[in-house]
């Protein structure tokens, strides 16, 4: 068993990041595949990760957060003893515009019941006559 602690902050602000998933899985052929082990971090940024090393060189631990850029790291670039002091830097998705439309609205006919219960209606009056 291995635990890393430590704190995730943004790069350019110094201010802890809430909710980094930080993963452990193996890098192979330039992607990362997770195993179901992994952790996130509290509202000041903070982790405290044990896992179960495989002992693969392919080993890694991945650090993701929406609009941060995706860190990956080989474990034994982490201490154990004591707290790592991690950054992310923050990105910016530029996507394309983006137009919501609708059809429409049809107007809404008169109910058929409410025909019917004038007709009835009607008929009922001239039958009293």
């Amino acid at each position: 068993m291995r635990t890393i602690h430590g704190q995730i902050k943004d790069s350019q602000t110094g201010q802890p990041i809430e909710g980094v998933n930080i993963s452990l899985g193996f890098w192979y052929d330039g992607a990362f595949g997770p195993y179901p082990e992994g952790t996130v971090t509290n509202e000041n940024g903070e982790y405290i990760f044990t896992y179960t090393p495989s002992g693969g060189a392919d080993e890694r631990l991945q650090l993701s957060h929406i609009g941060y850029t995706t860190k990956v790291l080989e474990p034994n670039q982490l201490g154990t003893d004591s707290p790592q002091a991690l950054s992310l830097s923050p990105t910016d998705y530029d996507i394309s515009e983006v137009t919501i439309s609708a059809p429409p609205a049809k107007k809404a006919g008169t109910p058929i019941l409410l025909i019917i219960a004038v007709a009835v209606a009607v008929f009922l009056l001239m039958k009293s006559e």
